[in-house]
């Protein structure tokens, strides 16, 4: 995230470190999405944000229980009672399943 920041491919929006204020909470700023999130009490302390489906699903990284170097991206729901699911092994699985999607979405 520091090297690469933020970024769109084909309307797929990730979030990232932006050059502007950390803190304000606008997509597509990690840090101030997920000072936010927990300001509010919903977001977990091991996820950061990195892409959100709109309907309240957001994709994270989890640093809960990382044993190697890459953190897995989880999806997470705004529900207190609700879990997370294992979406990919790593942030690059997951760019490729998106972009992948997106593809099939643009033919």
């Amino acid at each position: 995230m520091k090297q690469l920041g933020a970024g769109d491919i084909w309307g797929e929006e990730f979030y990232g470190i932006v050059d502007d204020d950390p803190e304000v909470p606008l997509v597509p700023n990690a840090v101030g999405l997920t000072l936010a999130e927990r300001k509010e009490g919903s977001l977990p302390n091991h996820l950061l944000p990195i892409y959100d489906l709109g309907d309240g699903t957001i994709f994270g990284l989890d640093f809960s229980a990382s044993a190697t170097d890459e953190a897995p991206v989880v999806s997470w729901h705004a529900d207190p009672q609700a879990g997370t699911e294992i979406e990919a092994s790593d942030f690059g699985s997951f760019l490729l399943q998106v972009l992948t999607s997106a593809t099939r979405r643009l033919r």
